[in-house]
């Protein structure tokens, strides 16, 4: 049996190249085209775990279900301090009534956000221990 995002892939995805056209054309996108992108990052951001793992891994991973309200709630830190680093970002999530996360939760978070180009990368400072992080803000 084919799921969806196959399904998708096989009719609309566009290729690289309709992909340069689509950056300096976005509005000739089709519908079709939207539908097997957004298939496509929906399937990246599902928690998964390696085949090699073990079945506590993907138990574990199936546990974790939609990650969309964490997601939005590392977003609202982002936009409510305006740029800051990983460090940063954790205290800020820290100081606010949030749902609960890990440190790894939240920099996983984080990088999906970027991945989804709701976030980008603004600067760099360093970390009070003469090394250089990435400071974020949002897209």
């Amino acid at each position: 049996m084919i799921t969806r995002l196959e399904h998708a892939l096989q009719i609309a995805m566009p290729s690289p190249q309709r992909l340069v056209e689509l950056q300096r054309r976005p509005w000739d996108v089709e519908a079709a085209e939207v539908e097997a992108m957004a298939a496509w990052i929906q399937d990246r951001l599902q928690p998964r775990a390696r085949n090699t793992d073990p079945t506590t891994s993907a138990d574990a991973a199936a546990s974790i279900g939609d990650m969309t309200a964490k997601r939005q709630a590392v977003l609202d830190v982002l936009r409510h301090i305006g740029t800051a680093t990983d460090a940063g970002i954790i205290d800020a999530y820290r100081a606010m009534s949030l749902p609960e996360q890990s440190e790894s939760g939240i920099r996983s978070r984080r990088h999906e956000l970027h991945l989804l180009g709701l976030i980008r990368q603004v600067g760099d400072a360093e970390n009070g221990r003469g090394r250089r992080c990435i400071v974020w803000g949002v897209a």
